[in-house]
């Protein structure tokens, strides 16, 4: 009799169990198809900082996550020398979702995107440095995003120094 009623009260939590993940998994589904409305600029890169792309392209390829559609923020700004020289920092994460650029960075709204061979390329920081946007804008209906923990992106700081691009620093897990 005892096991009769184990295997009843077991049965029971199993079925509650199954409708309440039945139920987020129905609610996963109908966010899935939200998207968020932006107006955005469009970057005019000069040719010199495709020759940085390139760089990075060049290291993602040898990441184990790489595909040739992820999206890519971009961070610039100048910092100064100990002898008053001034140098440009840019600071680059890779991601397979554009939303995450957009969503996860609310607080700093990108100031313009290029795409190039590809990827998308998600401009933050001071604008006025290496290139400049245009006057023309575009309407991108962002998808909705659910952050979830993943750290495999490679991070990369690059030093833009008296006309060149220098790779400073390169933080990876899953790169060779």
């Amino acid at each position: 009799m005892k096991s009769i009623k184990k295997f009843i009260v077991f049965g029971l939590l199993f079925a509650f169990a199954s409708i309440l993940l039945f139920s987020q998994n129905d609610r996963e589904l109908n966010n899935k198809g939200k998207t968020i409305p932006i107006n955005i600029d469009i970057v005019k890169v000069d040719s010199k900082f495709y020759t940085l792309i390139d760089s990075l392209l060049y290291y993602e390829r040898k990441c184990s996550y790489y595909s040739d559609t992820l999206t890519y923020g971009i961070w610039i700004d100048r910092s100064f020398t100990n002898n008053g020289d001034s140098v440009i920092i840019i600071y680059i994460i890779g991601n397979s979702e554009k939303q995450f650029f957009i969503n996860e960075f609310q607080e700093e709204a990108p100031y313009g995107y290029c795409t190039y061979k590809r990827h998308t390329f998600f401009f933050f920081g001071r604008n006025d440095l290496l290139f400049f946007t245009t006057n023309k804008k575009k309407f991108l209906e962002i998808p909705e995003y659910s952050p979830e923990e993943d750290d495999r992106w490679t991070s990369y700081f690059f030093l833009y120094y008296r006309d060149k691009f220098i790779l400073y620093e390169k933080i990876s897990n899953l790169c060779r």
